[in-house]
């Protein structure tokens, strides 16, 4: 953990982690600061079972997920480094793809301006799959 980190963790009453590797990072490095665990409270109902053919995803491939809202800041959840990140990673792997989910893609019936640059790059992909529709 950066110095500057445990420093800066005395200015605040608490630090609040929301998963077990955070949490332990901070415990180990700040002892004047209390750490809190608070994982996000999600719980995965029984009666809901997978269906990847529901989106036109392969059954036994590894799916990677990541996902953004086209109308908001594209660059803060940055797609365009998740097709990098993911091609550099699996460069030939054919089992593998990445899942995008996009959030409101169209604007007024056309496709937002922010989405040009991510269908350039994935056209020749086919293990690049976008998911557009609304789900739900």
């Amino acid at each position: 953990m950066p110095p500057l980190w445990t420093t800066s963790a005395l200015a605040f009453d608490a630090i609040v982690c929301a998963s077990e590797f955070v949490y332990e990072s901070w415990a180990r490095n700040v002892s004047r600061t209390p750490i809190l665990l608070a994982p996000a409270p999600l719980e995965m109902p029984a009666d809901i079972t997978p269906d990847r053919a529901r989106f036109g995803l392969p059954d036994r491939a590894l799916l990677i997920y990541t996902g953004f809202e086209a109308a908001s800041d594209t660059v803060r959840k940055n797609p365009l480094a998740a097709v990098e990140a993911f091609r550099r990673a699996f460069p030939n792997d054919s089992n593998v793809r990445l899942v995008i989910k996009v959030n409101n893609p169209d604007v007024e019936g056309k496709l937002h301006h922010s989405l040009a640059r991510l269908y350039g790059l994935i056209e020749n992909d086919e293990r690049v799959i976008l998911l557009r529709d609304r789900l739900g």
